[in-house]
């Protein structure tokens, strides 16, 4: 079955031939926009595939270790391949992550800011805790923060503030974070003393 699209591999194979081809036809560089174009695809489909083929050599050797550990009974196999499986699960989800991240602007660094908006101290600290939750998380996939802007709140937490995020891929990642988020305080006096 072919799921088309960016795990569509034997068309961009097809396709990188075919740029391949081009490339060494004698009147490629005659027009510099088209030739720069196809080299920055051909680089592209490569990001893609090298990996793919790496990957795929990868679970081939694990499937003989399967196979081998079956046939042998060896402990030190069973050994390796209780090491070897988290490590290319974690590959391939690494990988697909990469491949959903097929943005012109994925790749780029990204500014991100938090405002505490019209709300009083209890507005400052929940735009505190998301300053400290967005750049934690940051630090814990490999990316660096840097504040631009930062203005504290009046008694607590902040009102608000602009910061960097470098990375690979640290604009595609932010993009799902891009939300509004609204801290209510409600208070229900029918609801007191209830379990």
């Amino acid at each position: 079955m072919n799921s088309g699209g960016i795990f569509d591999f034997a068309s961009l194979a097809r396709t990188l031939a075919d740029h391949e081809q081009r490339m060494t036809a004698p009147d490629f560089w005659d027009s510099r926009e088209k030739s720069q174009r196809i080299i920055s695809e051909v680089s592209k489909i490569k990001r893609k595939l090298v990996p793919m083929a790496a990957l795929e050599k990868r679970l081939e050797d694990f499937t003989a270790l399967v196979e081998l550990a079956q046939i042998d009974e060896d402990p030190a196999f069973v050994e390796e391949m209780k090491t070897e499986f988290p490590l290319l699960e974690k590959a391939v989800h690494d990988y697909e992550l990469e491949q959903l991240m097929s943005g012109e602007q994925d790749i780029a660094n990204c500014y991100v800011t938090i405002h505490a908006g019209a709300g009083g101290t209890e507005a400052c600290d929940w735009a505190d805790m998301l300053f400290r939750m967005y750049t934690r998380w940051a630090e814990r996939h490999g990316m660096q923060t840097e504040i631009a802007e930062f203005t504290e709140g009046d008694s607590a937490g902040l009102r608000s503030v602009t910061f960097k995020v470098s990375g690979p891929y640290a604009n595609g990642t932010q993009k799902k974070f891009k939300r509004c988020y609204y801290w209510r305080k409600c208070y229900c006096p029918h609801r007191q003393g209830s379990t």
